[in-house]
């Protein structure tokens, strides 16, 4: 089952922390940027989280991203 989750709940979970994050992305998509910790990784996941706004909303607003492998 997905759930969607807002993008202000998953800043808010990974500064509770511990929170696990999966970037599944298109690898090409990784050169602008992830958010710290994430696991790049490709499905096979149930009961995930779609976060709304996704990276480009997470990037609008500032918040923190890394270069992947930096």
């Amino acid at each position: 089952m997905t759930h969607v989750v807002s993008i202000e709940t998953l800043k808010q979970k990974l500064e509770e922390g511990p929170a696990v994050v999966f970037d599944i992305r298109e690898p090409g998509e990784h050169a602008a940027g992830v958010i710290a910790g994430a696991l790049l990784q490709r499905g096979g996941y149930d009961h995930v989280r779609i976060v709304e706004g996704g990276m480009s909303e997470w990037a609008r607003r500032g918040w923190p991203l890394v270069k992947p492998g930096g």
